[in-house]
């Protein structure tokens, strides 16, 4: 499988819709050049695996089975190719890492949305004005039937009891 100039090798112990997701996630984060920005952004330093690696896990976790760190170190990394593709063993992915790179990352967004946006520009050849928005954990609630949307079953945090309820949202606008 390639992408441009981008090629995949064979990704073994995986089921075929979870082989593509993955080999989908790291075409893109190839294409894209994630981990040369990333690398050029947070230098290599005394740590065992590379920001730039654990990032790209974290970015392709997102787009193949959208779930925390937790799970992402406890359970999804194990299940996948991405120790072969990545050459990172599975025990040097653990919670408090992924955390840790999450606050790394955090004072380079502005430079790694600009050279995301101009690589996605680049490759799908668009001219567009992005909008990007994201919302996680926003709870609505009201008292008794105060409640409007009845029919409208939200997901609410475990061990809460609704009118705490939970809604998950994102938006993006391309104009071109």
């Amino acid at each position: 499988m390639t992408c441009g100039a981008v090629a995949a090798p064979a990704i073994p112990q995986a089921q075929p819709s979870v082989q593509w997701r993955l080999a989908s996630g790291w075409l893109l984060c190839r294409a894209l050049k994630l981990a040369e920005v990333l690398g050029e952004l947070m230098p290599e330093g005394r740590e065992t695996v590379h920001w730039s690696d654990v990032i790209t896990i974290l970015a392709i976790g997102r787009l193949c089975e959208p779930s925390s760190e937790l799970h992402v170190a406890e359970r999804w990394y194990r299940t996948t190719a991405l120790e072969d593709l990545l050459g990172v063993p599975s025990e040097s992915i653990y919670d408090e890492r992924l955390y840790r790179s999450l606050d790394r990352v955090l004072p380079h967004k502005g430079a790694i949305e600009a050279h995301l946006l101009e690589r996605f520009g680049e490759l799908f050849e668009l001219d567009y004005d992005p909008l990007l928005y994201d919302v996680t954990s926003t709870y609505f609630g009201a008292p008794g039937k105060a409640w409007r949307f009845q029919r409208v079953q939200f997901p609410h945090r475990q061990g809460e009891e609704p009118p705490h309820r939970e809604s998950s949202l994102g938006l993006m606008e391309v104009t071109t």
